[in-house]
This record gives C-alpha cells, sequence and structure tokens, in this order.
C-alpha cells in the first residue's frame, strides 16, 4: 500500500489520547473499527422498556476548525420515540477523553429522565 501523506488534522487514539497522524491510510484504517472510536453508548428505554432514544459518546478522529484544530469527542442523543422521525436532539463537544466520559454520564441521567417520560 502507497503511503500518502496528509496535512489535515487527522487524529487517532492513543492509551486514551489523541494523536495526530501523517497518514491518510493509518487514519483510515483505525477509522473503519469503531470500537476505537466508540467511548460509550447507551440506550434509553421508557417505562414499558421500550427503546425511545439512544446516547453515543465518539472520538470522531477531526479536528475542531473553530477551535484552534483540537481534535473532539462528540456526544449526540437521538430520540427515536413511536410515531416521530428519529432526530438528533442534543450535541456536545469536549476536548479530552475524561471530559467526554463525564459529559456522557452527564447527558444520560438527563436524558434518560426526559426520553424516558419521567419527570424526576
Amino acid at each position: 500500500m502507497r503511503k500518502i501523506k496528509t496535512d489535515l488534522p487527522l487524529y487517532i487514539l492513543v492509551d486514551k489520547k489523541p494523536v495526530r497522524v501523517k497518514y491518510l491510510h493509518e487514519w483510515a484504517g483505525w477509522y473503519e473499527q469503531s470500537n476505537n472510536r466508540i467511548i460509550e453508548q447507551e440506550p434509553v428505554k421508557d417505562a414499558k422498556g421500550l427503546i425511545t432514544g439512544f446516547i453515543s459518546t465518539v472520538f470522531t478522529g477531526l479536528a475542531d476548525i473553530g477551535c484552534g484544530d483540537l481534535p473532539y469527542f462528540e456526544t449526540m442523543v437521538f430520540d427515536y420515540r413511536p410515531g416521530r422521525v428519529t432526530l438528533i436532539v442534543y450535541q456536545h463537544r469536549e476536548y479530552d477523553y475524561t471530559s467526554a466520559i463525564e459529559h456522557h454520564r452527564k447527558a444520560v441521567r438527563r436524558w434518560k429522565r426526559l426520553l424516558s417520560g419521567r419527570k424526576k
């Protein structure tokens, strides 16, 4: 395989830390394996046990151009409630692994309460 050098700000995780890569195939090979990117994922169920949403935090492997080319982790909440189109109802970025985990857990607590229909 021919090595194609890139100037794009592409990153992989090594020991939970973003490391910028020089070669496009290195990033693509890493990115292709979803278990490399997925930090945490969790379904949200209603009182009947039906899945009404999904919370996912991933390492994107990309840089946030508007924030000084920092690589980022992204938490998204998907609303699957019956009779609705699946929506991304929440999106948040963090710039380090520990903060991404903390934010994911906050999002889980908040959105499980909201998407399950519970008041508190």
